[in-house]
């Protein structure tokens, strides 16, 4: 459980430090296209699609096994916050269960509109060509599986009693 749990980090790490990539590649790109634009009149073709078929992807399915792993997504805690703290801990590995259940559907919903669209060649029509749409399909469940198996190692943690490490920085 500990070397799938720190092989889990290192993918999540990896995938963290290309989304922080995607970041400034994104930034670049509509720099350049906004300066082109008001510059030149000559805005970068195809910024708008590669930002949204492409870069908004990336940022936001590929680190959500970071978040996952680190507790960081909303809480709401009236009902909770005040159980007692055996109970609470059970009663958030059910909902790492529940989250890891609900993040493998769709998962496998992602995948099948990923297959359908790679077998089609989903592309998107820009001013000036054509961009090929369907590889940033497949981020979508790769994304989620890796936060599924992050809830399901969190789960886990927490039955057996061992702290979660939510909060540990990743090396």
């Amino acid at each position: 459980m500990q070397r799938f749990a720190r092989a889990l980090d290192a993918l999540t790490h990896i995938l963290v430090v290309v989304s922080g990539i995607a970041i400034a590649l994104m930034a670049v790109h509509i720099v350049v296209d906004i300066a082109g634009r008001y510059l030149f009149r000559a805005p970068l073709p195809g910024t708008v699609e590669f930002v949204s078929r492409y870069y908004m992807v990336v940022l936001v399915f590929l680190p959500l096994a970071l978040v996952q792993r680190r507790d960081g997504h909303f809480v709401a805690g009236l009902f909770t916050d005040n159980l007692p703290p055996r109970i609470k801990r059970k009663l958030i590995g059910v909902t790492q269960l529940t989250m890891a259940g609900v993040a493998l559907l769709l998962a496998w919903r992602g995948v099948a509109a990923a297959e359908h669209a790679t077998r089609t060649g989903e592309q998107v029509q820009a001013a000036e060509f054509v961009i090929m749409s369907w590889p940033g399909r497949w981020l979508v469940p790769l994304g989620l599986t890796l936060m599924a198996l992050q809830a399901l190692v969190n789960a886990v943690r927490l039955f057996t009693g061992r702290p979660p490490d939510a909060f540990e920085p990743i090396h």
